[in-house]
């Protein structure tokens, strides 16, 4: 709504009104047309949210290990943005080691990993995320940000000693109880349709 207010001072000729009214005329059509442009604007933002809300519902995935033969050993859902970790006993050491992932825009992304001590086959490669202390006396490789190729991959299960476990919101299911000594695919895919 444009509220046109004339100033006291105009003359009673009409030679301001006039050029007040052909201003006023002026801005009115370029106030409806900025209002229009808004609402358009405010329209098109409106849609973009419910396309965005949409494609990050299509981003839920749900993490699965499936056996060699595809069997499904476990399935849990991963919504766009949350994560879970392995978690494994090292096989030297038996400290836990910990390497967690997330769901970013549907793919499977190595976030960071947690290492007690830099024990065999453990360390940080310079340039693949920064090395922070745990305040324990291990340290936290963080900001890796590593894709998985094709957000899936192969795992040996270790024996119960080394006790392969994904972790996820606060629950582990132990995969060396359900496939010890086996090859597992550990792969994040869309949820299938219901």
């Amino acid at each position: 709504m444009l509220v046109l207010v004339v100033p006291a001072s105009a003359s009673s000729d009409g030679s301001s009104q006039g050029s007040i009214s052909q201003h006023s005329s002026s801005q009115a059509s370029t106030s409806q047309g900025s209002i229009a442009q808004e609402s358009a604007s405010s329209d098109a933002s409106a849609q973009n949210a419910v396309v965005n809300a949409a494609e990050g519902a299509s981003e839920n995935r749900v993490l699965e290990v499936r056996d060699r033969s595809d069997s499904l050993l476990v399935s849990l859902s991963v919504p766009q943005g949350e994560g879970w970790c392995l978690k494994w006993n090292h096989s030297v050491e038996g400290f836990p080691v910990l390497d967690c992932y997330r769901n970013e825009h549907g793919r499977m992304v190595l976030e960071r990993s947690h290492q007690p001590d830099f024990a065999a086959g453990l360390g940080h490669v310079p340039g693949r995320g920064r090395q922070v202390s745990d305040g324990h006396g291990g340290y936290w490789i963080k900001d890796i940000h590593e894709p998985v190729p094709g957000d899936r991959y192969l795992l040996r299960v270790g024996a119960p000693r080394v006790n392969h476990r994904l972790v996820r919101e606060g629950k582990t299911v132990s995969l060396s109880d359900l496939a010890a000594g086996q090859r597992v695919s550990i792969g994040l895919r869309p949820v299938p349709a219901s």
